[in-house]
């Protein structure tokens, strides 16, 4: 299956969380969006994928979202623990 196209959105979605953590300030709303995107992408390309090497990352890409989402109790509301390293 081709899955370039979902590569595509990988690469935008990357340039634009950069961006976003470079601006600085309060940027929790977008950054939430582009986790959501990233999840997104991974599950289209896990079910795509015929490749057990882009299924893995696909899984990968999955777990790192999950690990840095987090929910608030208090407030219901998900926030991200992010490494500005990206």
């Amino acid at each position: 299956m081709d899955v370039a196209e979902e590569m595509d959105r990988l690469d935008a979605h990357v340039a634009e969380t950069r961006r976003i953590l470079k601006k600085g300030g309060a940027q929790g709303r977008r950054l939430d969006f582009m986790m959501q995107e990233f999840n997104r992408e991974s599950n289209t390309l896990a079910s795509k994928s015929i490749s057990a090497e882009v299924t893995a990352a696909a899984v990968e890409l999955k777990i790192t979202y999950r690990a840095n989402a987090r929910t608030d109790p208090e407030r219901g509301i998900s926030f991200l623990r992010l490494d500005k390293s990206l």
